[in-house]
């Protein structure tokens, strides 16, 4: 990984990520509901797309530039804060 430029490597990341995704739309015969998505859910795919890309791009670079055994963990731990975040709002949307 220190040799393999970080932009590329999200760029072909990407491309897997995109491929892969449009074969399952194409092999469970879901590609009608593409204009069934509104235009506010739209932003949204958008925006976390640029935030997936974003976090990729960031996870990469810090992979080329420092210790993956510091790297990884807090990566992985971001899967729980973005758990917790979101039953403290679901939570507080209810009340």
């Amino acid at each position: 990984m220190s040799k393999t430029d970080s932009d590329v490597a999200t760029a072909i990341r990407t491309i897997v990520v995109l491929v892969f995704s449009w074969v399952m739309v194409l092999m469970t015969g879901t590609k009608a509901g593409i204009t069934d998505i509104s235009g506010k859910t739209l932003l949204f795919l958008v925006l976390s797309g640029i935030a997936t890309g974003a976090s990729w791009l960031c996870y990469f670079k810090a992979l080329q530039n420092g210790d993956v055994n510091k790297v990884v963990p807090i990566d992985k731990s971001s899967t729980i804060l973005s758990i917790l975040l979101a039953l403290i709002f679901f939570m507080k949307a209810c009340l």
